[in-house]
């Protein structure tokens, strides 16, 4: 008998639900993967265990979306003095997978495709936040936590799952260096906090930068006193319930937080199915928010190199491409650009205001009363003129319209040494 979905987030929650058939397999190739884990563990006289973490221990999986977090769990007496060499223990382990890769982070983990897209993460297996060596340690603990409180209010489960939609679709998701959004923790920690996506969409609405936030609601005052103000100098803190000492939205930028309340407001005015659905960046996307301004879309090849650093050379690129255009005196309207670390091609588009920009720029000199360089800026500039104690000159505009500009842009050595450049389109 089908569900009778009426609102928006209703419509959303059935759109994205896995069938029965779903879940059933993809329960079973979790449970096999850790089945052959922890039978590789005993076989190579190791003492330690393995656990589903993340979404897929949660329940909280997207439609499509199937990454799947395994911590293994080393015994913390045995090994707590082994704990910088425990990659090196748990790899010889993990051979059984021939699609085995170590991918280097603050302790190595490794990722195992096989059906599905596995990360098995080496742990100390602690009872309290004072045992951790390592701040993966900690990642059980979080689980167990959300856990408990989905178990409390199993209806928290959608709620996460709508966020972690909305999130996604708006740009908003990740808390890799390149994005610098809201993490899969960071959401279920605010969901859990606010009791529900409005609940959550209606306070982010009316967010301001620096907002504190507790899930164990303690006075404002012990929260501060007891973070590390290193990590409290984002728009957003968050105290972790199982290290209070830590802002666990340390990593989010203000152009996330600052979408996040733009976003929030656009949808508690209007609700609408189209706020959780993600529309890739094509040419033909592009080319819808260009209407009848001017625009280009821009395919770049990355680099090789690990993730978070290619990301962060993209990343590098648009905001250096973006900072140029505005040099230059022009509008940008749209700016957005896509990359999945399996694509080999990044996409960048910009839709600029079709405007018609002075003939001449003016070019800044010394001051009057620097004698000499002013005399010299006027013998070298023919159109000069003086303004508050200083001399400028009027000059030629290098670029009158804006694609001009990026071509030449893309030829720039500090894009070139970030990335192999595809191709330009005009939208």
């Amino acid at each position: 008998m089908a569900k009778p979905y009426g609102s928006v987030q209703q419509q959303v929650l059935a759109q994205n639900e896995l069938s029965a058939k779903e879940q059933k397999e993809i329960r079973a190739n979790i449970l096999s993967c850790v089945a052959a884990i922890n039978a590789s563990l005993q076989q190579h006289h190791l003492k330690a265990k393995a656990m589903v973490g993340g979404s897929a221990a949660k329940g909280t999986f997207l439609k499509g979306d199937f990454d799947v977090d395994i911590f293994v769990m080393f015994d913390y007496p045995a090994y707590v003095h082994q704990q910088e060499k425990l990659s090196d223990l748990l790899e010889p382990a993990l051979s059984f997978s021939k699609n085995l890769l170590r991918v280097h982070g603050s302790r190595d983990y490794f990722q195992i495709n096989d059906g599905l897209h596995f990360e098995v993460i080496p742990v100390l297996q602690i009872s309290t936040a004072r045992e951790v060596k390592n701040v993966t340690d900690a990642s059980p603990l979080h689980v167990g936590w959300i856990l408990h409180h989905l178990k409390k209010n199993p209806q928290l489960k959608d709620e996460i799952l709508l966020t972690k939609l909305f999130c996604k679709a708006q740009g908003l998701y990740g808390a890799e260096s390149y994005i610098r959004g809201f993490s899969g923790h960071v959401i279920d920690l605010l969901v859990i906090h606010y009791g529900s996506f409005s609940a959550f969409m209606k306070a982010a609405a009316s967010w301001k930068p620096k907002v504190v936030i507790d899930p164990k609601k303690r006075p404002p005052k012990n929260i501060l006193a007891a973070l590390n103000h290193s990590k409290t100098e984002g728009p957003l803190i968050l105290v972790d319930p199982i290290q209070p000492e830590r802002n666990a939205a340390a990593s989010l930028s203000t152009e996330k937080f600052d979408l996040l309340t733009t976003k929030a407001k656009a949808y508690m005015q209007k609700p609408s199915v189209s706020f959780f659905e993600r529309k890739p960046l094509t040419l033909a996307f592009a080319k819808q928010q260009c209407r009848n301004d001017v625009g280009c879309f821009i395919t770049i090849k990355p680099l090789e190199g690990k993730e978070d650093v290619v990301g962060a050379k993209l990343l590098k690129i648009v905001q250096f491409l973006e900072h140029k255009l505005a040099q230059h005196n022009f509008t940008l309207l749209f700016s957005r650009w896509e990359w999945k670390p399996e694509d080999a091609t990044a996409v960048v588009a910009f839709v600029l205001k079709k405007e018609t920009l002075s003939p001449l720029v003016i070019h800044e000199g010394p001051p009057i009363k620097a004698t000499q360089h002013a005399q010299e800026f006027q013998r070298k500039y023919m159109h000069t003129f003086q303004q508050n104690g200083r001399v400028y000159a009027r000059l030629p505009r290098p670029y009158p319209e804006p694609l001009r500009l990026i071509k030449e842009l893309l030829k720039d050595p500090y894009v070139t040494e970030r990335c192999s450049v595809g191709s330009l389109s005009p939208l």
